[in-house]
C-alpha cells in the first residue's frame, strides 16, 4: 500500500519475550500458526485489492440493480482520492485492533498454560501428600498391633500400653501436619 500502512510482510521478531518459556515444540507451534493467520490476512487483503480494482476474481457478484450506490454523509463531501485515504486509514485501524486483539488472545493463552501446568503440579503434590497418608496409615496400623500384643503379654499395664500408644499417634500427626505445612 502506498501512502498507508507499512507492509504486512514487515520484520518481526521470531522469538518474542513470552514465548521464550515455553518448549521449542510449542514456540514452533505457535509462530506456524501466527504465520497461517498473516497469510490469511495477507489473502484476504489482496482479495479485497482486486475487488476495489474491479478485478472481479472471488469477489462479490454485480448488484442486480444499476442504481448507484447512496452516499453516507461522511463520505458525500470527499473527493475519489480522499474516500481511498480514508478507506487506508479504515484498514489501518482495523488492522492495529486485529493486532491487539491477536497479543490479548495470545496472553490469554499464555496465562492458561501457566495456570494448566500449576494445575498439574498442584495434582502432583496431592498424589504424593496421599502416597505418604497412606503409608503411614500403614506404619501406624502395625505399630498400633505391636502395641496390642506388647499390652496382652504384660497384663497388667495397660495404661501404660494406652499411653504410649496415644503418644504414637500424636507423633504420626505431628509429622503429617509438618509435611501438609512444608507444601503450603
Amino acid at each position: 500500500m502506498e501512502g498507508g500502512r507499512a507492509e504486512v510482510g514487515r520484520a518481526r521478531p521470531t522469538r518474542p519475550p513470552l514465548l521464550l518459556r515455553s518448549t521449542d515444540g510449542e514456540r514452533n507451534r505457535r509462530l506456524d500458526a501466527l504465520d497461517a493467520l498473516r497469510a490469511r490476512r495477507e489473502a484476504l487483503q489482496a482479495q479485497l485489492r482486486r475487488g476495489a480494482s474491479g478485478g472481479g476474481g472471488g469477489g462479490a457478484a454485480p448488484p442486480a440493480t444499476t442504481s448507484r450506490p447512496r452516499e453516507t454523509d461522511a463520505t458525500a463531501p470527499l473527493t475519489t482520492a480522499s474516500l481511498l485515504a480514508s478507506q487506508r486509514d479504515e484498514m489501518a485501524a482495523q488492522d492495529d485492533a486485529l493486532e491487539a486483539l491477536e497479543r490479548s488472545a495470545r496472553t490469554t493463552k499464555h496465562v492458561a498454560l501457566a495456570v494448566g501446568d500449576e494445575l498439574d503440579l498442584q495434582a502432583r503434590l496431592l498424589d504424593d501428600l496421599d502416597d505418604d497418608v497412606a503409608g503411614t496409615g500403614a506404619r501406624l496400623a502395625a505399630a498400633a498391633r505391636q502395641l496390642r500384643g506388647v499390652a496382652a503379654r504384660s497384663g497388667g499395664c495397660r495404661s501404660l500400653c494406652g499411653g504410649v500408644l496415644a503418644l504414637a499417634v500424636a507423633a504420626v500427626f505431628a509429622i503429617l501436619f509438618i509435611r501438609i505445612a512444608r507444601l503450603l
